[in-house]
């Protein structure tokens, strides 16, 4: 796709002359008010077909009705039979559609075809359901993407977990003594991945039935502009969409291959904390993974090839403010930056002449 934003109807296009039209039809959109079960999608569905809407799908979770508005459709009759029973349209929205030979709208398997299911895989498939469109996601590994298996969701409950067990034994009040018992990780870890295959089944995999995607396993290989192949089933779209993600990236430092590295992914999965920990690069995601196991005991080491200028440039006042607050890291020189341990590590001492700012 080129660069720069889009609108998901215009890429889509389904009104163009690939697809070939054989009529020429109302469909109405109905938001509606009030809905909260399935026997509202029932009631609702009765009352707007009893006002000449014909082919009726009532979403109460979206608060939605679409159908096709047939000759004597009126928006007044629909708005007044809903209302009787006991709920609210908002608005009815009565657009020009194009019926099409197959029930799809064209020669192709799909009018989208996404390759890999994280959250823009699923905000696109969405979007584009909404539209109408026929959709289907590949995906090879495992449904979520980023976020849910491996980003935000697995590190920021570990991070919480780790700041609770440091506060422990941390009180910030005079004469009042706290203390931490042992981290077992292996069991936070556990927990951890619970919490991410209850987040995936519910905002992920519990979305396709609902929005009536279908889920396609395995590696997409386009044969041409409009096919690829998975493993051997070969289907056609109208329009891709290859929202793959990324990886870590592993810099190019002599030697790196030799030794038993972790990359973010690999540091959550860890099930005892080590003793010591260098970690390379301290921007977001270094300087989140370092907290997590300072806090947890481990004798944290960040090494970055940016100055100390640079660094602050890209670190808001609120966080700078935060690190100062708390035991442990100082900027030591350009390129290094080091952490102690908490209450069981000597604190390491700032540089002399080095002071805080909040610019």
């Amino acid at each position: 796709m080129p660069g720069g934003t889009f609108d998901l109807a215009d890429v889509l296009d389904l009104s163009m002359d690939d697809h070939k039209e054989t009529g020429v039809s109302d469909q109405a959109k109905v938001l509606i008010e009030g809905m909260h079960c399935d026997h509202c999608e029932v009631t609702v569905g009765a009352a707007l077909t009893e006002a000449g809407l014909s082919d009726v799908s009532v979403d109460w979770r979206r608060g939605e009705a679409v159908g096709i508005a047939d000759a004597g459709f009126s928006a007044q009759d629909a708005s007044d039979e809903v209302a009787k029973l006991g709920y609210s349209v908002t608005s009815i929205d009565t657009t020009e559609s194009t019926e099409t030979e197959e029930a799809g709208g064209s020669d192709d398997d799909y009018d989208l075809l996404i390759v890999g299911s994280g959250s823009a895989a699923f905000a696109a498939a969405i979007k584009a359901r909404d539209l109408g469109a026929r959709v289907a996601m590949i995906e090879r590994s495992t449904i979520g993407g980023t976020c849910v298996n491996i980003g935000c969701v697995p590190s920021k409950a570990l991070l919480r977990a780790a700041e609770s067990y440091w506060r422990a034994g941390h009180s910030p009040f005079a004469g009042l003594e706290t203390s931490a018992g042992a981290v077992d990780l292996k069991a936070l870890v556990e927990q951890k991945r619970g919490l991410v295959n209850q987040l995936r089944q519910e905002k992920y995999a519990d979305l396709l039935e609902l929005y009536d995607i279908e889920f396609i396993e395995g590696d997409a290989t386009f044969v041409d502009e409009n096919t690829v192949d998975i493993g051997g089933r070969q289907l056609k779209a109208f329009r891709f969409l290859v929202a793959t993600g990324a990886e870590p990236w592993m810099p190019p430092i002599e030697g790196l291959g030799d030794v038993d590295y972790l990359s973010s992914t690999e540091a959550l999965e860890l099930e005892e904390v080590p003793d010591e920990m260098i970690v390379v690069g301290a921007n977001a995601i270094g300087l989140e993974l370092g907290q997590l196991f300072t806090h947890l005991g481990a004798k944290v080491t960040f090494v970055e090839s940016r100055s100390r200028r640079s660094l602050r440039s890209s670190t808001s006042t609120s966080f700078r403010r935060e690190l100062r607050s708390t035991p442990g890291p100082w900027l030591r020189k350009p390129g290094q930056i080091r952490a102690g341990c908490g209450s069981t590590s000597r604190q390491t001492a700032p540089p002399p002449g080095w002071k805080p700012t909040d610019s």
